[in-house]
């Protein structure tokens, strides 16, 4: 391996790590969310996260791809 292959996969994991994490977390978000909705107020509530929450996930999808790309290639 050369030095620029070094800092790319370098500058890679550098804007890998924090989307993993932040989908994870919105991953654990959703649970927990669910859990207190569905105790709340009962199925009609833990439907409707459940409706919601994969519109929400494709829009933070499409919205860190825009960014990552924006910041790559100014």
């Amino acid at each position: 391996m050369t030095m620029k292959q070094n800092n790319d996969i370098k500058t890679f994991f550098q804007y890998v790590i924090p989307s993993v994490l932040s989908f994870a977390l919105s991953g654990v978000y959703a649970v927990v969310d669910g859990f207190f909705i569905g105790n709340s107020m009962g199925d009609m509530g833990l439907s409707a996260v459940n409706i919601a929450y994969p519109i929400v996930a494709v829009i933070q999808a499409l919205l860190l791809l825009g960014l990552l790309w924006f910041q790559t290639y100014p």
